[in-house]
């Protein structure tokens, strides 16, 4: 006897069930909490790019301070 020939109950009871289909209304439910999910992301992201953009900007300007100060005190010479 061929393997081909064996009958299998497995393959036997996989032929006889019908294609998967998901339902329209399921596509449309997951797609919504996708794009939610995204738009959380994206304000998160933006919020912490702008706490990072302002702290960037408070150090230039710390440093910029600090290098205005050391060049007033170098010039007058008072320290």
């Amino acid at each position: 006897m061929n393997v081909e020939e064996m009958p299998d109950p497995i393959l036997r009871a996989l032929a006889g069930l019908r294609p998967f289909v998901p339902a329209k209304t399921h596509d449309d439910r997951v797609r919504a909490r996708c794009h939610d999910v995204l738009a959380r992301r994206r304000r998160l992201r933006s919020a912490r790019a702008r706490a990072l953009d302002m702290a960037l900007a408070a150090a230039v300007a710390l440093y910029v301070a600090i290098g205005v100060s050391e060049a007033a005190r170098l010039a007058f010479g008072s320290g």
